[in-house]
């Protein structure tokens, strides 16, 4: 994912960005591999902390458009995170201030 953004970061005509987070849905092929067991979904904490990792090597021009997807079909297996989304936004730019990080941070 890092090498990804900075990939993006490297082309000019890249205005904006849109992160998501990878969900099951269910009647999909993801999730008869979620069922087996041999997939499991990013936890919240654990996705925050791989966002944190890829939005410092983002160019600090490009709009981060969502950092977060959200099903409304009703048909969401996982994860469940049991957070909303402002809360999210929210607590995403509250951990960035407190831990220093910030978009362009490790760019070059």
């Amino acid at each position: 994912m890092i090498e990804t953004v900075k990939r993006i970061s490297a082309i000019p005509l890249v205005k904006g960005i849109k992160f998501h987070h990878l969900y099951i849905l269910e009647n999909t092929p993801l999730y008869e591999i979620y069922k087996r067991g041999e997939y499991e979904p990013l936890s919240y904490e654990e996705y925050k902390k791989l966002l944190f990792e890829v939005i410092q090597y983002l160019r600090e021009d490009i709009v981060v458009h969502r950092i977060i997807g959200e099903d409304n079909s009703g048909h969401l297996v996982a994860p469940r995170w049991r957070l909303n989304k402002n809360f999210i936004v929210n607590d995403v730019k509250k951990s960035m201030m407190f831990d220093d990080i910030y978009q362009g941070k490790l760019c070059k």
